[in-house]
């Protein structure tokens, strides 16, 4: 929207080149199994890499529901930037991912029970530690050093389930939460 008109972008399916990151660039999903950066000129199509499930894990895609839509676990449910510059992705079943933008270089994150495995938001507090909302409780985790705290209801959380995470900027770092 210029002040006059609202534009419709077209979004332009793009190759692992276009995995860049400008101080400016807004990067959003939608309808989970898109994800998307726009620089204030052009709307690319991003996918994140992929790999064979079958062959890596043993898992059959067509016969695990995974939480997004098409039934693949590579669908993007957060995305949040950290202080460092890294972009950070959680998917529907594949873990967080954080993209390097300086190498081209993506690390992917794993937890040992899959609690953070299926990211429904993702925070960056003023600390620098990543919050992960999950359907089954919340994970604090340190980039640093990979270590995770779990919070659940029993810790005070009103349900398991988070849907949603967000947090207000500032010396009192506060987090909201909201549940399904």
């Amino acid at each position: 929207f210029n002040g006059k008109k609202f534009t419709t972008l077209k979004a332009i399916k793009s190759s692992y080149n276009q995995w860049k990151l400008n101080p400016n660039d807004l990067w959003f999903g939608y309808n989970a199994n898109d994800l998307y950066r726009f620089n204030g000129d052009s709307l690319f199509e991003l996918k994140l890499p992929q790999q064979d499930l079958k062959k890596a894990f043993g898992i059959d895609p067509e016969g695990v529901p995974f939480k997004g839509h098409n039934n693949t676990p590579y669908a993007v449910f957060g995305i949040n930037k950290d202080k460092r510059g890294y972009i950070w992705f959680g998917t529907s079943g594949h873990g967080l991912y954080r993209f390097h933008p300086d190498c081209m270089y993506f690390e992917r994150f794993l937890c040992k029970d899959g609690l953070k495995d299926y990211a429904n938001g993702i925070a960056v507090d003023c600390m620098g530690k990543i919050w992960i909302a999950t359907s089954v409780g919340l994970v604090r985790m340190d980039p640093d050093n990979g270590q995770e705290y779990y919070f659940y209801a029993s810790h005070g959380l009103p349900l398991d389930d988070i849907s949603s995470i967000g947090l207000i900027q500032g010396e009192s770092c506060l987090i909201y939460l909201s549940t399904h």
